[in-house]
């Protein structure tokens, strides 16, 4: 009974996966030279609609859960820290206003994403409290519901301010090199950084939540951080990137 279970949801992938492709493919060829008007009736069709809220489901399902507290998501406190932020795309202007605030809400829709300028950019992140970063997780919808798959992250550097007397002593006494203080990401406002993981978003895998550990040292020196700068360092082939979700894990600093 389980076993047919398991093959019913993967034929059921395969066939929302092959009908999503069609139509989307379709939509695109049918709306080639027609009115902006028509291409945006067209793109909430409530067939469309429909498709995309189930698919999206699976996509769920497929994902993995992420049983961590996020410390960047708004809805627990976390903020966008704007001017560590790079400027959006141009093509906001015509797709509506995608703010980097998507990354850190609850809920992913297609086309719900913040789209950098270009393949580059950097994302300032508020944490709701200072916290002892454990992992990073980043999540990207499946290839086969972008409109372009290229416009997945690739590498990255996750940056961490180094503030308060505590934190620059501990980082002081640290003699591991791997911790060793950095200039940061280009816009580094005049901060002081440590790197505190550099890994790479594998658009390839069955898994779209990704969940990447911070340097072992940082840890070890116990020093705890407030605010956060995601940099983006190439995608996987197309002009801008997009980014949808940006999780932020680790263990609230306790003031004694």
């Amino acid at each position: 009974m389980v076993m047919l279970t398991i093959i019913n949801l993967y034929s059921l992938r395969l066939h929302l996966t092959t009908i999503y492709r069609y139509s989307r493919a379709s939509l695109i060829q049918q709306l080639h030279g027609v009115s902006s008007d028509a291409c945006t009736c067209a793109q909430h069709s409530p067939t469309l609609d429909i498709m995309e809220h189930i698919a999206m489901e699976v996509f769920y399902r497929e994902s993995g859960t992420v049983y961590q507290k996020d410390f960047a998501l708004e809805a627990n406190g976390g903020t966008i820290v704007r001017s560590l932020t790079s400027d959006s795309s141009w093509l906001s202007e015509f797709i509506g206003d995608k703010p980097p605030e998507l990354t850190i809400r609850e809920g992913m829709q297609v086309g719900q994403c913040w789209m950098l300028r270009s393949a580059s950019g950097q994302l300032g992140l508020s944490l709701s409290t200072p916290i002892h970063l454990t992992n990073i997780t980043i999540i990207h919808i499946p290839p086969f519901m972008a409109f372009e798959e290229g416009q997945a992250p690739k590498e990255m550097i996750l940056w961490g301010i180094l503030d308060g007397t505590d934190n620059v002593r501990r980082h002081q006494t640290s003699n591991d090199t791997s911790f060793a203080q950095s200039n940061g990401p280009p816009v580094a406002g005049g901060y002081s950084y440590v790197q505190l993981a550099r890994f790479t978003y594998n658009v390839l895998s069955k898994n779209r939540a990704q969940t990447f550990a911070i340097e072992p040292a940082i840890a070890k020196a116990g020093v705890d951080f407030g605010i956060v700068v995601l940099e983006v360092k190439s995608n996987w082939g197309a002009r801008n990137t997009c980014l949808y979700r940006v999780q932020i894990h680790g263990e609230p600093v306790v003031y004694h």
